[in-house]
């Protein structure tokens, strides 16, 4: 199940919401790319299919932004409570799949290049190691 990101991954600190159709989970997402995104949720199952994840990307009065997506990383956190989850994105709309693709580019222009793999502590995906 674990796959590696070979793209920039623009960080991010924003709440979300994780829809697993039946019921929904908060979530964090830390950091975005064109093609998925990583998360950290203490939903306490993983999905068996798709979910959709919804956040708002670029403050509060921006719109939500909507991405259907699939789990391909699941690691617990150091504390037992969270869990990081590696998503990949199937299903973005062309509103959202533009403000993502700008987003993400203008923070690889701006910041030192980001190449990390899912294989990561909770600090360093926080940001605090």
């Amino acid at each position: 199940m674990v796959e590696r990101r070979s793209k920039y991954r623009a960080p991010l600190r924003v709440v979300g919401t994780i829809d697993f159709g039946t019921h929904t989970a908060p979530c964090l997402i830390v950091d975005l790319s064109e093609h998925g995104m990583a998360l950290l949720t203490n939903a306490s199952e993983e999905p068996d299919g798709p979910v959709q994840v919804r956040f708002r990307l670029g403050g509060l009065d921006a719109a939500v932004a909507t991405i259907d997506a699939e789990v391909v990383d699941r690691r617990d956190s150091e504390s037992g409570v969270n869990a990081i989850w590696g998503l990949r994105s199937i299903g973005v709309d062309l509103g959202t799949r533009t403000r993502v693709r700008g987003f993400v580019r203008r923070l690889q222009q701006t910041e030192p290049a980001r190449w990390r793999s899912v294989d990561c502590t909770t600090e360093e995906l926080l940001g605090r190691a």
